[in-house]
């Protein structure tokens, strides 16, 4: 997730191994992004936002595997920050039933799942206009706001 690219070396040499410096520099980033949404929950901003549709993760161990399905009843927010996505998907209710997950992925790579996205788009169903016309006007809706966006013009 995070590479060490040579410029820390006074920074690196604090840690015994490179998994102490890395682990370190994932809470940082873990850390800040949930002190926004702290502050955007303290702004009166909860994530209201319903799942139109499903969402399913899973996250696998060597020795444990969790999976969680995000439908109607759930909601999400996603956002850029100055480093990348955020993504959170929450089901609430009674501690049993209650998930949440919390994603952030960087503008590289998540420029790359988008290109991956597009190279499998024949893999919509040529029936399925409904999913088809939803994502082509989130992209479309997406590259606006690039192309308006201060660092475009």
């Amino acid at each position: 997730m995070f590479l060490y690219d040579g410029h820390d070396r006074a920074l690196f040499a604090r840690f015994r191994t490179r998994a102490d410096f890395k682990a370190e520099t994932y809470l940082k980033v873990v850390i800040a992004h949930l002190k926004n949404v702290v502050l955007d929950n303290q702004r009166g901003d909860p994530m209201t936002k319903p799942i139109p549709d499903k969402a399913e993760i899973a996250l696998e161990y060597p020795d444990k595997l969790y999976i969680g399905t995000f439908e109607r009843s759930s909601r999400f927010e996603a956002h850029l920050d100055p480093t990348g996505i955020a993504l959170i998907l929450e089901h609430p209710g009674a501690d049993d039933v209650r998930k949440t997950i919390h994603m952030h992925i960087n503008f590289g790579l998540f420029a790359d799942i988008l290109r991956e996205v597009a190279s499998t788009v024949g893999r919509i169903p040529k029936d399925d206009v409904l999913h088809h016309d939803q994502l082509a006007h989130a992209v479309t809706e997406l590259h606006r706001a690039l192309a308006g966006s201060p660092g475009n013009q």
